[in-house]
Order: C-alpha cells, then sequence, then structure tokens
C-alpha cells in the first residue's frame, strides 16, 4: 500500500513538475462571469473583486420563465442599470427553477468560442460567522461550483467569501459598500 502511495505522489509530482522551474508567469486574455440574484453588498463585493482580476466582466442572472420573474428580472435590470457598475449584465433563461444549467450552459457556449485564454467564474458567498450557520442560507455557491466543475473543462473557479462580521451597523449611504443606497443618493460635486 505504502508503495501505491509513494509512486501516486512521485506521479503528481512528475505533472506538477516539482522541483524544476517552471516557465515564467504570463498574462491571459480571460473573463470573469459573476453570478448574481439580487443587488447587495454581497454583489458589489463580487463585482468589485471581478474588476480587480480582469477588464472582461460579465454579470449573469438567471430568470425563469414565468411572468412573475420576467417582471422581477426587469425591475432588477433597471436597478442594475441606476446602480452603473460599469459590468454588462446578461439574462440567461431557464425553463426549469434551477440557476445551474443555464450558467454552465453558458460557460460552454463561451469555452467553445475561444475567444479567451482563461475563463474564471466568481461566485460571490456569505461567510457566516458561526458554522450552524450555514443552515440559514441558501446553498448557491456549493450548486454552482459543483454542477460548473461538472459541467465544463476548463474554467477556474473563485469563492468570494463575505464575512458579515465587515459589514459596519450605521454607516449611511456615503461610507457603505451598498449598491442600492449608493445608487439612491444624491451624489454632491
Amino acid at each position: 500500500m505504502f508503495s501505491r502511495v509513494r509512486r501516486t505522489y512521485a506521479r503528481i509530482g512528475g505533472l506538477l513538475a516539482l522541483g524544476q522551474t517552471p516557465h515564467p508567469p504570463s498574462k491571459k486574455k480571460s473573463r470573469v462571469v459573476v453570478p448574481v440574484s439580487s443587488l447587495s453588498r454581497l454583489t458589489a463585493a463580487g463585482i468589485s473583486t471581478a474588476l480587480s482580476l480582469s477588464d472582461d466582466v460579465v454579470a449573469v442572472r438567471v430568470c425563469f420563465t414565468d411572468a412573475e420573474d420576467e417582471a422581477a428580472d426587469v425591475s432588477f435590470r433597471d436597478r442594475w442599470e441606476q446602480w452603473h457598475p460599469n459590468v454588462p449584465l446578461i439574462t440567461l433563461p431557464s425553463v426549469h427553477r434551477a440557476i445551474a444549467p443555464p450558467i454552465v450552459k453558458y460557460l460552454c457556449e463561451l469555452e467553445a468560442d475561444d475567444t479567451y485564454q482563461q475563463l474564471v467564474v466568481l461566485i460571490p458567498e456569505v461567510q457566516p460567522k458561526r458554522f450552524w450557520y450555514y443552515l440559514l442560507f441558501n446553498q448557491r455557491g456549493v450548486i454552482l461550483d459543483r454542477a460548473i466543475r461538472r459541467g465544463t473543462a476548463n474554467v477556474v473557479l473563485c469563492r468570494l467569501r463575505y464575512r458579515l462580521e465587515q459589514i459596519v451597523p450605521g454607516a449611511g449611504a456615503a461610507g457603505s459598500a451598498d449598491p442600492v443606497a449608493a445608487a439612491s443618493s444624491p451624489k454632491h460635486g
């Protein structure tokens, strides 16, 4: 058994070229895709982080094909435009009430297009203070992570853990990272 473990480590070491000097790093043409579902501090943190990784960032939102959700999507788009994140918003339709398949399909189309050398999906998610708080939040990040890993060939996944402790209670619209408050507050010049 130990010889198998040793062979496995040797094989992995060979694949990673451990002990050898790799080629110098190079910048690749990349696109960062950020799944969003609402406007919040979490969304702002995700978009800001994505913009720090690449100049080519797109936000994607899944819209279900019922009249109520389509109306909510129109409202969301209006709020997105008022927010001015300077990031395009793409709405992906879904017949079924599932968010992962439309996002995976979109990523597969980007992979097939071969325009980008690197596709990055940045999934913003809440990191609760206590482990059992995870039960209170949806598991969108876990679901997307698993579906993207299974359904795509060469996508880099980043999961941005947003700590709720970062929020300072009582910070007004001017000092907060709240995109909705910032978009609706008057600008002083």
